[in-house]
């Protein structure tokens, strides 16, 4: 999980309002098919929400 900054003024829903990071990841972990930002204010207290609210998500099919 990767914080990104959001403010509770700012609508959630426009892609704007999100500022963006890159994360790294191993090729070990194996192939990244999918990528979700997610609606989860306060997770680093709270936790993630059983059901989060899907702002974008996209997905590639898996290379063999």
């Amino acid at each position: 999980m990767l914080p990104i900054a959001w403010h509770p003024d700012d609508d959630p829903l426009d892609i704007d309002s999100l500022q963006t990071r890159a994360v790294n990841v191993p090729v070990r972990d194996g192939e990244i098919t999918r990528a979700e930002i997610l609606l989860t204010p306060e997770a680093n207290v709270n936790g993630l929400p059983a059901c989060p609210t899907v702002l974008y998500s996209t997905e590639t099919a898996a290379t063999a």
